[in-house]
């Protein structure tokens, strides 16, 4: 027995030295590695002068769009460039916003130093219309000071072939080519699976143009949105087209050609996208990848044959930041995104509450002369469009001015949002209108017979329940259609008191009629066609106010906190949970849950009522 303990004790003894020996060796190595980054980092530093100098080289502005552009505030680690520089170091920087980007080639129109610019595109680049004629907009301001820009992309996307449009020269790797697809709005159709899987939907709405509910309830467009949605896509494709025309001073059929028309040319040209690029004017030059370093200094004419330019990527090019006093007028410009519902587990919804706290924090400051207020929504509840709306006219009693900036979508409940403002402006091409409201109530009674499941309720007369496992009953639908009335009226008068109009005019150019920026200007919806530049002119104006600077919303941080009503009892929860399990079995395993129709489907399932005002968004690639 005392052999066994000893070669017991001789075993753990071992384990231990072995452990020990483990843990050290594990330790040093982590040590190395940490010294190793540190000196890494160092030498990185010293040899960009990080710290201790500002933007001091010369040479070209190089912008890689790579990614989808979007509309986020200028970040406040952009004016400090080593808190930049640690991003980029560790790869973590993603310089996605547009207006960061176009601050710094605003900043490098003045700078002496930046020679010229240098677009890379890829061909997943992808922003919306709205953002692409914004950055165009600068890129053309840029080449007004007689400062040269050239794209280089192997595969240029839509998106990214408008924005290429407005260069010097436009360069295309071999094997290349440029894609003009056209803009579409798709939609998914669900009626014939709703009415296959026994769903009840109880369907209201006001407005004969409301489309946001047929695909539930119809297999098809109707022929009036399809209309709408045909004149919506032509005007929007037209100005695309136009522009590079433009840009590229040749003609609309050059540009997109009839198909027949394209296929003729294009065999002629071996089917190489390439050769067709360049005999069409897409591109000024087929650019072999190891002569482009070459070609561009040549390119931007440098008097020195032995010296190349520096690349400075737009990721280390800083923007200088100016001296805010305490005393300082300042206009904030508050960044507004996503979907109006109060659920920031889902990345497209709109942070209610950082947004209010914005508010609230431009209310209080009493630096901020002026608010503009940035919106890009399809909309989204009644409940929370109505409490933003009204923190919103907070701003008033403090007689500051409230500017509303449409974005490419504004619409329902974004437009309910927008009747706060002093001034609305959007661009000609910004989808707004919308002005409607629908409930949807689903119900499974069907499906619950067809597996043998009987549900008996006894209740008071007068008791009103909306519940997922029994039809409504007739107060219940009464009860409903009157409150989608008072709603809608509510919508009415709101809009037709902030825009001057009467109550049928204000009818009769709603009922969810959904308006592009250029019409709404025409029926009274909106004060004037531009962008964000406008309004900052404009809030400068109604502020009275001539030296100023503009401030940004901070970067919205998800909110992880669970937004579930505390007030769903057990048996809630479980008919939640059986729904659920047929949506994910029939839908998920699929791999359509992803589809935005789809969602909203999805949403009025797990919502035993929905009051939403929703817009469908057009695709642009």
């Amino acid at each position: 027995m005392k052999i066994f303990f000893l070669i017991i004790l001789k075993i753990f003894k071992f384990i231990s030295i072995t452990y020990n020996l483990i843990k050290k060796i594990f330790l040093n190595i982590f040590i190395l590695l940490f010294l190793s980054i540190f000196v890494l980092l160092i030498y990185e530093i010293k040899k960009k002068n990080i710290f201790f100098s500002k933007n001091n080289k010369s040479g070209i502005l190089v912008i890689d769009l790579n990614q989808t552009l979007k509309e986020e505030p200028i970040r406040n680690i952009s004016l400090y460039k080593h808190h930049n520089y640690f991003l980029n170091f560790f790869n973590w920087s993603n310089n996605s916003s547009v207006y960061e980007i176009t601050k710094k080639i605003e900043q490098a129109k003045e700078d002496p130093k930046i020679k010229g610019i240098q677009l890379n595109f890829s061909d997943s680049f992808t922003s919306n219309q709205v953002i692409l004629e914004y950055f165009g907009k600068k890129l053309y301001e840029f080449k007004q000071s007689n400062k040269p820009i050239i794209s280089i992309g192997k595969n240029y996307s839509q998106s990214g072939y408008y924005l290429a449009s407005f260069s010097n020269k436009i360069f295309l790797l071999p094997d290349g080519s440029v894609h003009i697809n056209g803009i579409a709005n798709t939609k998914i159709f669900l009626k014939k699976i709703i009415d296959t899987l026994k769903i009840h939907l109880h369907v209201f709405r006001i407005g004969k143009y409301k489309n946001a509910v047929e695909s539930v309830l119809r297999n098809s467009p109707s022929k009036i949105n399809k209309k709408i949605d045909q004149l919506i896509i032509r005007f929007k494709w037209k100005k695309y087209l136009q522009k590079i025309a433009s840009n590229r001073n040749t003609v609309l059929t050059e540009i997109c050609p009839n198909p027949n028309i394209f296929t003729k040319f294009f065999k002629k040209k071996n089917n190489n996208y390439t050769k067709y690029a360049l005999y069409h004017n897409l591109v000024d030059k087929i650019l072999k990848k190891n002569s482009i370093k070459k070609y561009l200094n040549n390119f931007f004419k440098n008097k020195d044959k032995n010296y190349n330019y520096n690349f400075i990527n737009i990721n280390n090019y800083y923007i200088n930041k100016k001296k805010i006093t305490l005393n300082s007028n300042k206009i904030k410009v508050i960044i507004s995104n996503g979907i109006i519902e109060n659920n920031c587990k889902r990345s497209a919804n709109l942070n209610i509450e950082n947004l209010l706290n914005e508010i609230d924090e431009a209310k209080n400051d009493s630096s901020v002369k002026a608010v503009i207020l940035r919106i890009n929504s399809p909309g989204g509840t009644v409940k929370y469009s109505e409490i933003i709306r009204k923190k919103l006219l907070e701003l008033h009693k403090c007689n500051k001015p409230l500017i509303i900036s449409m974005g490419d979508v504004c619409a329902s409940g974004g437009y309910w949002i927008s009747t706060a403002g002093d001034y609305i402006i959007a661009h000609d091409t910004t989808l707004t209108g919308s002005i409607g409201i629908f409930a949807v109530i689903p119900t499974i009674e069907k499906i619950l017979s067809t597996i043998g499941i009987k549900q008996y309720q006894i209740k008071t007369k007068y008791y009103e329940d909306f519940s997922i496992f029994h039809e409504l009953s007739e107060q219940s639908k009464k009860s409903i259609g009157d409150n989608i009335i008072r709603e809608y009226k509510k919508f009415i008068t709101i809009v037709a008191q902030s825009r001057k109009l009467s109550y049928k005019k204000t009818h009769s150019i709603s009922q969810g009629r959904v308006w592009t920026g250029y019409q709404a200007q025409k029926i009274g919806l909106v004060d004037e066609i531009g962008d964000l530049d406008h309004a900052i002119k404009k809030a400068a104006q109604l502020a009275n106010i001539k030296n100023y600077c503009v401030i940004w919303s901070k970067l919205e941080k998800k909110s992880t906190a669970n937004v579930t009503s505390n007030m769903n009892n057990s048996i809630n929860i479980k008919q939640k949970n059986i729904l659920n399990m047929l949506i994910k079995r029939f839908f998920i395993n699929k791999n359509l849950f992803e589809q935005d129709n789809l969602y909203l489907f999805y949403k009025i399932i797990f919502s035993k009522k929905i009051f939403s005002l929703c817009l469908e968004n057009f695709v642009f690639k």
